[in-house]
């Protein structure tokens, strides 16, 4: 098992993912789904090694590529369904340790996805302060919501959020109970709509990604994040528990002095619920940018700037009840690789360059 620069073991080493952002776009060419065996391997442990020959087809000719990619799962299937695609992805984690081997590149048909990030693109938007990351717009996949209380892109393939984000200050943090009102959200189109019920009876929690807990200065504010284009399905051993126990630590580096920019998002298909119209994400990722309180943002970052990267499995597991989140750190350009999207769009190449690297390490 490896292990953190703090000596703690490393719930898991890396996560194979398709995201929902690449689901259907006819560009790409997908190759055949295969099985893996895993009965060989002993139960109950964390990690298990194991390696995959990854083939995709490359371009618009069709020729395939193929690459052996090692990694681990925290998983206990006895099977599991690797597919054969250009988008398959791989995030390792911010532990020590060798890095795996270099994915292959994209094929040529990428650059025809609808949104390619628009690097260097400057908003008004206060909650897209570091960039809008997929350059979101009207695109029914990539359909800009933008609010006071946080800003996001929304997929209608997926019926999830690809990204979502916010900033908190103290300023956000009241005593306004928790209201619960799960709501479709007025801003998207009729045929975008996701209800409260469509998770009904899934197994799964509708899991915020701007949490209502950012925002508990006012009913309206607290109501706002309730919108189920905000949610995504996340298990209960995940939302319950070391997701919310990273949204809490969050609120306490606020409550220190600080403000905080979030940007946070699903990965990957597990499946779908609700007839097949959310896809369930393996895993979701945060990139918070720590800032003491003050004006002028942008200018205030620099290359000493706290960035906390995790990405956690969104596993039924009940290991991740009592799992610490610092253990699923990783980098934000770990991230970006896997999801495709710009995270830092509107800083310099070279800022953003020293901050996608970043670890952190604090307790």
């Amino acid at each position: 098992m490896s292990h953190n620069g703090h000596g703690k073991p490393c719930p898991y080493d890396a996560l194979l993912l398709r995201h929902p952002i690449e689901e259907g776009l006819p560009s790409f060419h997908r190759g055949t789904p295969r099985e893996t065996d895993f009965s060989g391997f002993a139960r109950g442990n964390i990690l298990k090694p194991m390696r995959v020959v990854a083939c995709v087809n490359a371009g618009l000719n069709n020729s395939r590529r193929c690459q052996t990619v090692a990694f681990f799962t925290m998983f206990r299937p006895l099977r599991f369904v690797v597919f054969a695609s250009p988008v398959l992805l791989l995030v390792a984690s911010g532990c020590h340790q060798a890095s795996p081997p270099p994915a292959p590149n994209p094929p040529a048909s990428i650059s025809s996805r609808p949104f390619p990030p628009r690097a260097g693109s400057r908003s008004a938007d206060p909650n897209l302060v570091l960039g809008n990351p997929s350059g979101a717009n009207a695109d029914a996949n990539n359909f800009l919501i933008s609010k006071p209380q946080y800003t996001l892109s929304f997929n209608r393939r997926s019926g999830t959020p690809n990204w979502v984000s916010w900033r908190t200050t103290r300023s956000d943090l009241g005593d306004v109970k928790r209201k619960n009102d799960f709501h479709p959200d007025e801003m998207l189109p009729a045929d975008s709509q996701i209800t409260p019920s469509d998770y009904r009876g899934s197994g799964y929690d509708r899991g915020h990604i701007c949490p209502s807990g950012d925002r508990t200065n006012s009913p309206e504010d607290n109501s706002a994040t309730f919108s189920m284009a905000n949610m995504v399905p996340q298990s209960a051993e995940l939302n319950q528990h070391v997701w919310a126990d990273f949204e809490n630590y969050v609120r306490d580096v606020v409550k220190s002095g600080n403000e905080v920019y979030q940007v946070s998002g699903p990965a990957g298909n597990a499946g779908s619920i609700a007839g097949g119209r959310v896809v369930v994400p393996q895993g979701c990722w945060k990139v918070v940018v720590v800032l003491p309180e003050n004006s002028g943002d942008v200018r205030r970052i620099n290359a000493q700037t706290r960035v906390i990267a995790i990405a956690i499995p969104n596993a039924k597991d009940k290991r991740l009840q009592t799992a610490d989140w610092r253990s699923f750190r990783t980098t934000p350009l770990k991230i970006e690789r896997a999801i495709h999207l710009d995270l830092f769009s509107n800083l310099s190449p070279q800022l953003k360059g020293a901050l996608e690297q970043k670890t952190d390490s604090a307790e």
